[in-house]
């Protein structure tokens, strides 16, 4: 079971990092463009952004997770219960 512990840490790690990424990205372009809009329409682009940045990180994170638990269970038909209950 190391290998399946090990590979769901590493799915949680992956998760966080392109959880990360997306909310940094997505609040980067939606700040800029809320403090530099000169239309509307740019402000709506730049709230929109921010809305997706947070909607998004959660999102990777929990797609992440869950594309780990199906790996788990196709290689070796582990349920992601059987690697916590090892923990």
């Amino acid at each position: 079971m190391n290998f399946e512990r090990g590979l769901h840490r590493l799915a949680k790690v992956a998760g966080l990092l392109l959880a990360g990424w997306v909310f940094l990205v997505c609040e980067a372009f939606g700040i800029t463009a809320v403090f530099t809009y000169e239309r509307t329409s740019e402000l709506y682009l730049g709230v929109a952004l921010i809305v997706i940045g947070v909607v998004g990180a959660v999102a990777a994170y929990y797609l992440i997770g869950w594309l780990s638990t199906v790996l788990l269970w196709i290689i070796h038909g582990f349920t992601e219960e059987d690697v916590k209950a090892e923990d």
